[in-house]
């Protein structure tokens, strides 16, 4: 239980600005996306595309690590299952005692 001694009111200005979030910067998903998709060459090519580009080339070159990135990115990642069936067949006794 809170103590009354330590409560004390806020106005509701003060309860506004602790609702705000917090004066950090554009994530980084958002810069990497911005700089990504800026065509820094005279060819055209967007980093974004420069980047796939080096995927497939290290995948084509047998780096396992970059054909599994390409596989999950193009087909999605394998669903994970889990067996649910209790094939074990021994009963085991448990005996909780309260005193």
């Amino acid at each position: 239980m809170p103590n009354p001694e330590n409560l004390r009111k806020i106005t509701s200005e003060q309860a506004r600005e602790m609702g705000k979030k917090s004066k950090r910067g554009p994530s980084i998903k958002t810069l990497l996306k911005k700089f990504l998709e800026k065509s820094l060459d005279e060819t055209g090519v967007t980093e974004e595309e420069k980047v796939a580009l080096a995927l497939i080339a290290k995948a084509r070159s047998g780096d396992v690590q970059a054909i599994n990135t390409l596989f999950d990115r193009l087909e999605g990642k394998p669903s994970q299952t889990i067996d649910q069936n209790n094939t074990n067949t021994t009963k085991e006794e448990v005996t909780v005692k309260f005193e």
